[in-house]
């Protein structure tokens, strides 16, 4: 029930914006698109507001998982801590619609929309506007961008990551670094940036040998770095929000502190 702690009444466009956010907050820590519907408002015990609309919600399917493990006893506390900022965060006109297109992505990846191949393309998109929106709005400096834009998506997603606190090392999963030691043989980088981006390209860019790569990859790979890429978006907008609880990760399946804790 939604209530203001002075007393007062909401007028209906108030309530719908709480509610717009809650339902945006509800699927994010869901990791699938869904929140209140069918509302209805009263005022001295008579029906004032009624609206038909709903927003859109996935059917429920089996193994998705968000980053709250409602098995949990910390999960009212997490739930509760989370709000709390991503309120603060979806009152700003800046970030409200990039929260909301990020949860988006995250949402349908997080779902296996268009397969694995399809989710981790979902997965960069996501990513790189997480990149774009932390950048613009902390350093909105013309050069700084300029310099940020002729960087490779990988460098651009592992310097986001690194500023937001996330790790991007992946030298415990070796099932995705043995792939990158067969593929990425000029010396560079190899984390879970380079994997997203070296599969994306490869699902993107159909070549018949970007193709090979692709095949070579194999089911357990691909859902690795689909795993790394999911827990990535996840930590970034939980550091967004200033959350500093447990969430469920998606690589080791337990509830773990968030890193900068």
């Amino acid at each position: 029930m939604l209530h203001r702690l002075d007393g007062g009444t909401f007028k209906a466009p108030e309530a719908e914006k709480i509610l717009n956010a809650l339902y945006w907050f509800l699927s994010f820590a869901r990791g699938s698109r869904c929140g209140p519907m069918l509302f209805v408002g009263s005022l001295k015990e008579k029906i004032t507001w009624e609206p038909w609309n709903t927003p859109a919600l996935h059917p429920w399917k089996k193994g998705v998982y968000g980053w709250i493990d409602k098995r949990s006893i910390n999960t009212k506390a997490a739930m509760n801590q989370a709000f709390q900022g991503f309120v603060r965060i979806w009152a700003d006109d800046y970030w409200r619609p990039c929260l909301q297109q990020a949860i988006h992505w995250y949402t349908e990846a997080n779902r296996g929309a268009g397969g694995m191949e399809g989710a981790i393309a979902l997965i960069q998109l996501a990513l790189e506007l997480i990149c774009w929106a932390y950048l613009e709005e902390s350093s909105p400096d013309k050069a700084t961008i300029k310099a940020f834009d002729q960087k490779g998506a990988d460098e651009k997603i592992r310097e986001t990551l690194k500023m937001l606190q996330v790790p991007s090392n992946i030298d415990n999963i070796s099932i995705v670094m043995r792939y990158l030691d067969k593929n990425i043989t000029d010396g560079t980088l190899k984390d879970g940036p380079r994997a997203i981006s070296f599969l994306r390209n490869a699902i993107v860019h159909p070549k018949k040998e970007k193709r090979a790569k692709i095949y070579e990859a194999g089911s357990d790979v691909k859902f690795a770095v689909n795993s790394i890429g999911l827990n990535y978006i996840v930590l970034a907008l939980l550091k967004i929000i200033e959350y500093n609880g447990v969430y469920l990760s998606q690589i080791s399946w337990e509830e773990e502190h968030v890193p900068w804790a």
